[in-house]
């Protein structure tokens, strides 16, 4: 077969290609795919990689009329063949032409598509060669069939779904909203604005809710996530509530013990109710960043809400009661938020909270290697703040205890003894600076810094610094805004013994002591004055 002979498809070849079942043959399907109408049967050879099966190919899919050479597809049809060169015209054989037209005596037809000038034939070809590679060959496009339509319509159905959520006027309902949030509260309720989030999740969002007429309690959001069956079922079922930014006032803690009984619930089943970056105001102090949730019953509504610190070093529970709300406390390694700020090993208080009035009947704290228990109550209101208690403790390191009430630590020892506390300030936070104290303390196995008695009873002239061990070393305290006094003390060191007081106001010391010392040739007994500041005290002898 001619190399520079170029083939195309007929409309026959055209559909055997997009009928794939039509050829099973595989040289036959292959060369007729790569039949283009521009690659010439060189080009063809080239790309399928066998020149004999091109040929016979080609020979089969012209005679099965599914291609066609460009030579015959632009001859004429009935236009006769070129006239052989070596054919002999002999005179007298051929009679002369008649003068009757050619039109007159034959049909018209439609004059056939001119042939290619023999001098462009060679620079045509060769632009059909190098056009072959570049050419693609033309598939069918693809038909859309029943699952590509069904894929359409849930997208777009979603897509409108997710236009309705954004453009639904949700400031229409904020009335209703605002009208179930006072009934489950049993409070006044306001909501700021309403509206649907989907980040971090999708959510029904309140913004800037306020809780009472005098603002007692505040949250910057409110996200709600009902279950996908909220809109469908009568039991309305939310999955989780995430409450941010919670501002609780003094007002507010016990009123927060009372919300969302069960038969302010209604139809409405809640899931979990998380808090998130709560505070709670005393007034000039506060507690921040406290975070929890709040445990709901089906059967009994709110049962307590559950609220730990930042650290972790404080868990609080408060659940309501009959008459009150239930506060149970728990502590490890928890350090004071006020002054003086005193670190907790471990602290347990229960105790209930009314309008204005906490109520501990259990106070049981680890610290300085002693422990302290006791009793008390605080209340506040429009009068002011007030605290009375009952403390015991037992062991406590004195110096370190000393060092946490910013006092200089005077003297060492493992200190018992009971106090009775009473403070009355304006406001919650000043309470610790009115503090007035009152009891007896018993100091075992310690030293008395800055003090030398035994020295002090030999001496002539005034003396200052040394120090003092003991035994035994107790008596009176009494402690308010004025000073510290000292009663009744005694002291036992070995064979010495010690009495007095003294009084510590204004960093100066004012006192006495009599010292007396025993021995197996009799005793020695004198008297002394105790003055200076409380840094540096000075034992003046009395003869």
């Amino acid at each position: 077969m001619d190399d520079s002979r170029i083939f195309h498809k007929t409309p026959a070849g055209e559909e055997a290609v997009r009928e794939r079942t039509r050829l099973v043959q595989r040289n036959l399907r292959t060369v007729l795919i790569i039949v283009d109408g521009y690659a010439d049967v060189a080009e063809l050879k080239r790309k399928a990689g066998d020149a004999a099966m091109v040929d016979d190919t080609l020979a089969e899919l012209e005679a099965l009329g599914l291609i066609e050479s460009l030579d015959a597809a632009h001859r004429a049809p009935g236009e006769p063949a070129e006239v052989s060169a070596c054919v002999r015209v002999v005179p007298g054989f051929v009679e002369p032409m008649s003068d009757v037209p050619v039109a007159a005596e034959m049909p018209s037809r439609k004059p056939s598509r001119p042939s290619l000038p023999e001098g462009a034939s060679a620079w045509w070809r060769g632009f059909l060669r190098r056009r072959s590679g570049r050419k693609k060959v033309r598939r069918p496009s693809p038909r859309i069939g029943l699952p590509a339509w069904i894929a359409g319509g849930l997208l777009g159905s979603v897509a409108l779904a997710v236009l309705a959520v954004l453009l639904f006027p949700y400031g229409n309902y904020r009335p209703d909203v605002e009208r179930w949030l006072s009934g489950a509260l049993h409070d006044t309720v306001k909501v700021g604005g309403l509206g649907v989030r989907f980040a971090p999740f999708p959510n029904i969002t309140l913004s800037q809710v306020t809780v009472g007429t005098d603002g007692h309690a505040s949250a910057a959001s409110v996200r709600v996530l009902p279950e996908p069956s909220f809109l469908f079922g009568s039991r309305k079922r939310i999955r989780e509530v995430r409450v941010e930014g919670v501002r609780l006032s003094q007002a507010g803690i016990e009123r927060a013990a009372r919300w969302l009984p069960a038969d302010a619930l209604g139809n409405v089943t809640l899931g979990r109710l998380i808090l998130k970056d709560v505070s709670v105001d005393f007034g000039q102090t506060s507690a921040d960043g406290l975070s929890g949730e709040g445990v709901i019953d089906p059967e009994r509504g709110l049962v307590k809400w559950s609220l730990r610190n930042r650290e972790g070093t404080l868990r609080l529970e408060v659940s309501p009661g009959k008459t009150a709300a239930e506060i149970s406390a728990s502590g490890t390694l928890w350090k004071t938020p006020f002054q003086p700020a005193l670190l907790f090993d471990a602290l347990t208080v229960q105790g209930e909270l009314s309008a204005g009035r906490f109520r501990f009947g259990t106070f049981d704290g680890r610290l300085y290697d002693g422990q302290v228990e006791g009793a008390g109550v605080l209340a506040w209101g429009k009068e002011g703040a007030r605290f009375e208690g009952d403390l015991e403790f037992r062991r406590l390191a004195a110096d370190r205890l000393l060092a946490a009430l910013s006092t200089a630590p005077a003297i060492e020892g493992a200190a018992s003894g009971r106090l009775r506390l009473e403070a009355q300030a304006p406001a919650l936070a000043g309470l610790a600076a009115a503090v007035r104290m009152a009891g007896r303390f018993d100091i075992a196995q310690g030293v008395l810094k800055r003090i030398d008695l035994a020295e002090a009873i030999r001496a002539r002239a005034p003396i200052r610094g040394g120090a003092t061990r003991f035994e035994q070393f107790s008596g009176g305290f009494a402690a308010d805004e004025r000073g510290v006094r000292l009663t009744d003390l005694q002291l036992a060191s070995g064979l010495m013994r010690a009495s007095g007081q003294a009084t510590a106001a204004g960093g100066k010391l004012d006192g006495g002591a009599v010292v007396e010392m025993r021995g197996s040739a009799g005793a020695m007994r004198a008297g002394m004055a105790i003055a200076g500041s409380v840094g540096d005290p000075e034992l003046k002898p009395r003869r």
